[in-house]
């Protein structure tokens, strides 16, 4: 079982996961891995829970953004170019983000298999990072605040400029509007679904 959680700091984001494993005397062993300028250049690093075998595992491109998967198993760098980073193996692979619209962030899937985000032409687009599959969906809408359905089968997200909440088939799919937004409402950048799927907040 894994956690991850985010914290901020002064300087940069500080993102940790905790995985637990076999270690000695049968009890759980576990490792946090962050990201962290400590130095003046942002990396990610590895430390034991009692704070002992820092390392360094991966030096981060100026200004990239580490997005960590809910397991915290691997992470989406963005950068130049953007790349999956798999800690335990120290493994990058790159990965191509067509259109990516530069303030949008991107989502996980609960599977942690694909991610979601928006084009710099409006598009809502679901990308499996191994197959390289590519659903486009909700074309031209202005899509963001992404957020995935408990369980991964449907993508909701803010469109029409603001105007609008939306849902659509994150295999692609025509998009149903659920709710059309007041114009004194402005809509979070965080968008969340419950875990039985049933409401959403925003």
């Amino acid at each position: 079982m894994s956690v991850v959680m985010r914290a901020g700091c002064a300087a940069a984001a500080l993102f940790a996961a905790f995985a637990t494993g076999c270690g000695g005397h049968g009890r759980a062993a576990g490792t946090i891995v962050f990201e962290s300028d400590r130095t003046g250049r942002a990396a990610v690093y590895a430390v034991r829970e009692d704070g002992s075998g820092l390392k360094k595992l991966l030096d981060l491109p100026e200004e990239a953004e580490v997005i960590w998967t809910r397991d915290g198993t691997k992470a989406l760098v963005l950068a130049h170019p953007s790349y999956v980073f798999t800690p335990a193996s120290r493994a990058r692979r790159t990965i191509r983000l067509p259109g990516l619209a530069s303030d949008n962030v991107p989502s996980w899937s609960p599977d942690d298999k694909r991610l979601a985000f928006a084009t710099d032409h409006g598009d809502v687009v679901a990308l499996n990072v191994t197959s390289g599959v590519r659903h486009r969906f909700a074309e031209g809408s202005n899509g963001f605040a992404m957020a995935w359905s408990p369980d991964g089968k449907r993508l909701l997200f803010i469109g029409d400029s603001n105007g609008a909440l939306y849902t659509a088939p994150a295999r692609g799919g025509k998009r149903m509007r659920l709710l059309r937004l007041p114009g004194d409402v402005y809509p979070g950048a965080l968008l969340q679904w419950s875990a039985d799927g049933k409401w959403i907040s925003l």
